[in-house]
Order: structure tokens, then C-alpha cells, then sequence
């Protein structure tokens, strides 16, 4: 059975509440068509005479997942470029690497606290000995006077 609005209009005037249309739409839904026998062999036939189309390899590809030449040369020219970058940050390493390797190291910074200490200590005794000559020599001038 097939609803349209004619058939749920004069439902609606019939029975007058708004089940009706319900009902008669649950009805409709719940029979099934039937097929002429006929109809469904001749569909069957033309599928088979048709048979399947030709595909053609690049969607057999592209259905597969496989990389089209497109993006493998656009993967190349991103590997070109991630291998520029590469180089350049290995050549900034390698001149940093120059670099702290002419700082120096552990052994000279010791030989260097030594030095200082010995200057220190040189500067203490040449004090003292300017501090002892002042005050000898501020005696002296006291016991003149």
C-alpha cells in the first residue's frame, strides 16, 4: 500500500485522529514488494553481459596505497632539502667543535689558578715589604725629630 498525501487525507477525514495515518503508514511499511520473477532475471543478465570494466594500473595503485611519480619526487626534493639542512647544522657543529677545542681544558685552568696564587703571594710579600720600609722608615724620621 502506498501513502501519499490524497490517501492520508482521507484517512484523516474518515477516522478524524491523528492514529490513523500512523497505523496505515505502519502498515505500509511492514508489506513487502514483490518483484516480478521476470524483472529480477533480466537485471541478473544485464550484469553479466556488461562484465567488469577495465581499471587501469594507477588506481589499481591508488587503491593499494601506492606513491604516485608525483609524490615521490616531491618526497626526493624534501629529502634534498632535509639533507641541506643537515649539512649545515653539521658544518655549525663542527666549527663549534673547533672552537671549545681551543678553550682550555681542565689541566690549564689549573695551570693558570697556579700562576695566579704565585702572583698573589708575590704581591703580598712585596706589600708587606713596602709596609715594613714605611714604618721603619716612619720611625727613623720620628726618632730625628
Amino acid at each position: 500500500m502506498e501513502l501519499d498525501q490524497n490517501s492520508i487525507d482521507k484517512l484523516m477525514k474518515e477516522d478524524g485522529s491523528k492514529e490513523a495515518p500512523a497505523k496505515a503508514a505502519a502498515a505500509a511499511a511492514t508489506t513487502v514488494p514483490t518483484a516480478d520473477p521476470s524483472t529480477v532475471t533480466k537485471i541478473l543478465q544485464a550484469q553479466d553481459e556488461k562484465g567488469r570494466g577495465d581499471v587501469s594500473a594507477a588506481t589499481i595503485g591508488r587503491m593499494l596505497g601506492l606513491a604516485t611519480s608525483g609524490e615521490l619526487v616531491m618526497l626526493e626534493s624534501k629529502m634534498d632539502l632535509l639533507a641541506t639542512k643537515i649539512s649545515a647544522v653539521t658544518a655549525r657543529v663542527e666549527r663549534m667543535v673547533s672552537i671549545l677545542s681551543a678553550a682550555p681544558t681542565g689541566k690549564d685552568l689549573e695551570r693558570i689558578d697556579v700562576q695566579i696564587a704565585a702572583m698573589r703571594q708575590m704581591l703580598r710579600e712585596g706589600l708587606d715589604a713596602l709596609k715594613i720600609e714605611t714604618s721603619e722608615s716612619g720611625e727613623a724620621g720620628a726618632d730625628k725629630k
